[in-house]
């Protein structure tokens, strides 16, 4: 298993954009908007450090239905959990309590981001070690089944980030991901 701790990310002002218009339902991103979004994003690019942990299994010691779409001809799965931790939940509860709607918008999509950057970085660890292996890994697929969660933190030790899966079958800290990579041989001939 291999953990992460703080490491750097880079958010990206297109996709916070993008991830507002379809989580708050707005149609229109005014410059105003844009501008507020611009102040959030430089205030919480340095404050957000996610942690995650990662572990890659051999498909034959996998011994559960993983519920997602599978390549052909995969080796090994790359279990992953990232999250942004639970300061970060602070910042929306502030924003719900003052009634600052927008604000709280602003804020969740921007984490929505943080977390997609986190998933985006480890795919770039696990590519670098998959080469050496002359592997590739697929594209992430996001788990979301309790049951499989349940089988994946048996796995990978996230209490090392502070991750938990609740009986209520949601992930705390509140911006968590899970997901998998798959190995798969790379095919290509050499010239």
């Amino acid at each position: 298993m291999k953990k992460i701790k703080g490491f750097k990310i880079n958010l990206r002002f297109r996709e916070i954009l993008r991830f507002l218009k379809a989580t708050a339902n707005i149609s229109e991103i005014t410059l105003q908007l844009e501008e507020a979004v611009k102040r959030e994003k430089a205030r919480f690019e340095k404050a957000v450090k996610p942690s995650a942990v990662f572990e890659t299994i051999p498909k034959e010691k996998i011994d559960f239905e993983l519920g997602v779409d599978m390549p052909e001809g995969w080796i090994a799965a790359s279990f992953f959990v990232a999250t942004l931790g639970s300061a970060v939940e602070k910042d929306i509860t502030d924003a719900k309590e003052a009634s600052e709607n927008l604000l709280e918008k602003i804020l969740h999509s921007i984490f929505l981001e943080a977390l997609e950057q986190s998933a985006n970085f480890i795919n770039r660890l696990l590519s670098d070690e998959a080469k050496e292996e002359s592997c590739e890994i697929s594209e992430r697929q996001k788990v979301s089944s309790y049951a499989v969660l349940e089988k994946i933190f048996k796995m990978i030790s996230v209490d090392k980030i502070g991750v938990n899966l609740l009986e209520s079958k949601e992930l705390q800290p509140q911006y968590t991901s899970c997901g998998v990579f798959f190995w798969v041989p790379n095919t290509k001939k050499k010239r």
